[in-house]
């Protein structure tokens, strides 16, 4: 869970940016829920379903969240330098397959081209 203050910029950077699939909503009208590979982020922007008061500061996570993709990384990067909406992300070029992204919260996720089959198995054993 990463407590969000705006339920449309993370539509937009979580979605259209990282490229991840928006789960429908069901029974919690307070949060969003992205799945980005085998991941899941849980973004409440609501503190409460009773109250319905707003998320005001949203949460960094203390480090990295590192994100491998079967994208390439730069294509990824270039989708979100493109996109206006989230101009005040920041990407930085690590190198040939790995990217830092800076989002629109303040949380940094590294990113990494998954290369083949073979690594994506190292990966999840």
């Amino acid at each position: 869970n990463l407590n969000i203050s705006d339920e449309v910029l993370a539509r937009s950077f979580y979605v259209n940016g990282l490229a991840g699939s928006l789960n429908p909503v069901s029974t919690n009208h307070r949060q969003v829920h992205i799945n980005l590979g085998l991941c899941q982020f849980h973004l409440p922007y609501r503190l409460s379903v009773k109250e319905g008061e707003k998320v005001s500061i949203p949460q960094v996570w203390p480090g990295k969240i590192k994100v491998w993709t079967a994208e390439g990384v730069h294509r990824l990067a270039r989708r979100l330098k493109d996109n206006e909406e989230l101009s005040n992300c920041r990407v930085e070029e690590l190198s040939e397959d790995r990217v830092t992204i800076t989002g629109p919260f303040g949380n940094i996720f590294e990113l990494e081209t998954v290369v083949d089959e073979e690594q994506l198995k190292f990966l999840f054993q």
